[in-house]
């Protein structure tokens, strides 16, 4: 059974030797001895190390080691420290980020533009999720336009990287809100590429993306979910969002023989059918001539060949493939994409790099906070 005790082999026999008192007061003798010499050995010892430490260089070894210490202990800690997100991509369910572009301003350090900007997003884009992730990335500028203008050039400079803290104590404690540093000029093309690739690489549910600029802001409610089913149902078809700063009536409404999108809002209470003429959001001027709303939940889309790095709702994956194609990515892709647009309208077969799928939002709802040639902020 597995209860019995194991065998044990039978122990040697065992001797008993009686030493002399002799021998005896011999052996004490020889062991009060070798403790005195053990605790020399181990107090001298003590004192060196006493006398290093209170030195000079022995209090360089102190913070030496103190700092290799809290080191070890910082990235033994954040090595082993990982979220449930890290540890499970998939968690990140998130199908649309926001991508911020934002350069160097005469108003900086100060970040009221991209805040106002922030702060529209978030208030009027009703029904993004409140985890949708929001990158504001900040460009660098070119050394050669300052070439003789040193001071100048150091002003912008200590300007820009102020900005940047500002913007990391402004928002470093909001998970959702992420700054992308820039070490040489991308301008707004490569700014936003790589955006993209670091939501592509840490966000990968992300289908879609509302590229905005840091001195455009949302002046109206944005019904996102309806714009979001709209694409997902047209997903051959919808590919580019723009939300207008004027009139849209003066904006290119036709595009080859693509058709007006009707689809349903989602909004309780949608936006009153105004128009704000004078492009500060107040209720001022407003009229209802430029509204498209057929009905209180009836939303409309006109195809346009009118491209605009101006505030919009991107396909994430058909932008980075459009941004990426570009010839120069560090430029503003207007111009060429625009061109491209209208190639992708009027050609009946289209040709590799033409774009098509752009799209037309129903009234204005963003205004220019005009960054270059705003020195004074609040």
């Amino acid at each position: 059974s597995s209860d019995n005790p194991p065998d044990i082999a039978p122990s040697s026999p065992s001797v008993s030797i009686v030493s002399s008192p002799q021998e005896t007061n011999n052996a004490n003798r020889r062991k009060k001895r070798s403790s005195k010499n053990n605790r020399k050995d181990t107090i001298i010892p003590i004192l060196v190390i006493i006398f290093v430490l209170n030195s000079i260089n022995g209090r360089k070894i102190i913070d030496s080691v103190h700092s290799q210490f809290d080191e070890l202990s910082q990235l033994v800690y954040y090595s082993t420290q990982t979220t449930e997100e890290q540890q499970n991509p998939e968690n990140k369910t998130d199908d649309t980020a926001v991508i911020i572009t934002s350069s160097y301003i005469p108003s900086l350090p100060s970040t009221y533009m991209v805040d106002t900007v922030l702060n529209s997003t978030i208030e009027h884009i009703i029904g993004l999720s409140p985890t949708a992730p929001i990158f504001i990335t900040i460009d660098h500028f070119k050394y050669s336009d300052y070439t003789n203008l040193p001071p100048q050039l150091m002003e912008r400079i200590n300007k820009l990287e102020q900005y940047q803290m500002n913007l990391f104590n402004n928002h470093l404690s909001n998970h959702r809100v992420h700054v992308i540093p820039a070490a040489k000029h991308l301008h707004i093309g490569g700014s936003v590429l790589k955006a993209m690739n670091i939501i592509e690489n840490n966000y990968p549910t992300v289908r879609y993306l509302y590229s905005l600029q840091h001195d455009f802001a949302f002046t109206k409610d944005v019904d996102h979910l309806a714009l979001v089913n709209v694409m997902d149902e047209y997903s051959n078809k919808i590919n580019y969002v723009r939300f207008p700063k004027r009139n849209p009536w003066g904006i290119s409404r036709t595009c080859g023989d693509a058709k007006n999108i009707a689809y349903n809002g989602t909004l309780s209470k949608p936006d009153a059918d105004d128009y704000d003429d004078a492009g500060d959001g107040s209720s001022s001027n407003r009229t209802n001539t430029t509204t498209t709303k057929t009905n209180s939940n009836s939303l409309v889309l006109y195809p346009t060949s009118a491209y605009s790095d101006n505030n919009h709702l991107v396909r994430l994956k058909w932008y980075k493939l459009t941004i990426a194609s570009l010839i120069k990515v560090t430029r503003p892709p207007e111009d060429p994409l625009q061109s491209r647009a209208n190639n992708g309208c009027w050609h009946k077969t289209p040709v590799r790099d033409d774009i098509t799928g752009l799209y037309l939002y129903h009234e204005m709802n963003i205004r220019h906070l005009d960054g270059r040639h705003s020195v004074r902020v609040p």
